[in-house]
């Protein structure tokens, strides 16, 4: 179809429709590929006469099948939200209203649900990764969950307790060589990071991080202030020797009677 010299349309010349997808070719050689619902919806035939402006259309869900397609093989992997499905269609060259149509349609469809979304994440990731309500809510926000469906979530005491003492178990046997006092701050911070509420963090740690024995954290507080002071001993002399190890093992976090008593018989300094 021309117009003046110039090409206004076309003609389909041939239709093959395949497992997933169906191919259109028309007499200038262009081919389209579209899905059978887009295919469906223009009521193609061999010989139907389409404008340019029809052309443009077939060629605008064409473009749009293939990033619908990549949307569905992500749901397909993981679950994810509308925000981070239009996020990654756009990341592959879609344009917003291309993108926000298709996770309208899979919306429509079920395939996205931000609601379910954050009921699972909540729910089954923040088990299974034993994340706090805190970092919870921190992730779906980032998801582009709205405030309203986050209203909606519950996180029972009982729950997050449950997740905080498991996580602490861990660190119980990650920080084991760390002082009392040392231990159980990191521990709190851990926590905290992980998400969870201080009072909930500090009856985990509570519930169940083990004390040392006395005794091995004085034999390991002998073992470091020889470390340290062998150390510093190579430059400092005296008082100034003193405070220096005084202040390494304080950070380290030994208790200020234990150094003390260990600065003492060692170096015999008075305090």
């Amino acid at each position: 179809m021309k117009e003046s010299g110039k090409r206004t349309g076309d003609v389909v010349k041939a239709i093959k429709v395949k497992k997933n997808d169906v191919i259109v070719s028309f007499e200038s050689g262009e081919k389209i590929i579209l899905s059978a619902d887009s295919y469906t919806d223009f009521r193609l035939y061999e010989g139907k006469e389409l404008s340019a402006s029809d052309i443009k259309d077939i060629q605008s869900y064409s473009k749009s099948d293939i990033y619908y397609k990549a949307a569905l093989r992500m749901l397909s992997r993981d679950n994810y939200s509308t925000h981070d499905v239009r996020e990654k269609l756009m990341a592959k060259g879609a344009d917003f209203k291309t993108a926000s149509e298709i996770t309208l349609r899979l919306t429509k469809q079920g395939l996205l649900d931000d609601s379910r979304f954050a009921k699972t994440y909540a729910e089954d990731v923040a088990e299974f990764r034993l994340y706090g309500k805190n970092k919870v809510l921190f992730k779906l926000r980032s998801a582009g969950i709205p405030d309203k469906i986050l209203a909606e979530l519950e996180f029972p005491e009982e729950n997050e307790l449950s997740k905080a003492i498991r996580f602490a178990k861990t660190l119980d046997i990650k920080y084991k060589t760390q002082p009392d006092s040392k231990k159980f701050a990191k521990a709190i911070i851990s926590l905290r990071d992980r998400g969870f509420t201080p009072e909930i963090a500090e009856k985990a740690v509570e519930a169940s991080l083990s004390h040392n024995d006395h005794e091995t954290e004085l034999k390991r507080l002998n073992k470091d202030y020889l470390a340290i002071a062998a150390k510093f001993g190579r430059k400092y002399e005296g008082y100034e020797l003193s405070r220096r190890i005084f202040a390494a093992l304080s950070r380290k976090g030994y208790s200020y009677e234990d150094i003390k008593s260990v600065v003492e018989v060692n170096a015999n300094d008075d305090f």
